[in-house]
């Protein structure tokens, strides 16, 4: 049981920190650092989790009305990790983002 959090850090933590290292060299903005790394794992795995929930809301709410639902189809897991690769890039890119903004880049306080 204890060994869950940590399946959970690694399966999910480490592509979201590759995913991150690749968006953060191609921002020309942002630097490869460890804690915009950091901050992009943290907003990567808050953005799982709130783009999964509203997804599955949103999917129940549809099945309910509308007499339709995806039950027992080969395809929903591809489709979980799909919406789940969303959700991490976005909110990755959402906090890291608001921590550059906030606290500004490392440039910005290298020149002040």
């Amino acid at each position: 049981m204890w060994l869950f959090p940590i399946y959970v850090l690694v399966l999910y933590g480490v592509p979201i920190a590759v995913l991150g290292a690749i968006n953060l060299f191609l921002v020309p903005a942002w630097r490869v650092t460890l804690a915009n790394l950091l901050v992009f794992v943290l907003g990567g795995f808050l953005g799982i989790f709130a783009l999964a929930n509203a997804v599955k809301w949103l999917l129940q709410e549809v099945a309910s009305h509308w007499r339709w639902g995806s039950h027992g189809k080969q395809g929903d897991d591809l489709a979980f990790y799909i919406v789940v690769a969303i959700g991490a890039e976005l909110g990755g890119i959402g906090l890291t983002y608001v921590k550059s903004r906030l606290w500004g880049s490392a440039k910005e306080v290298e020149h002040n």
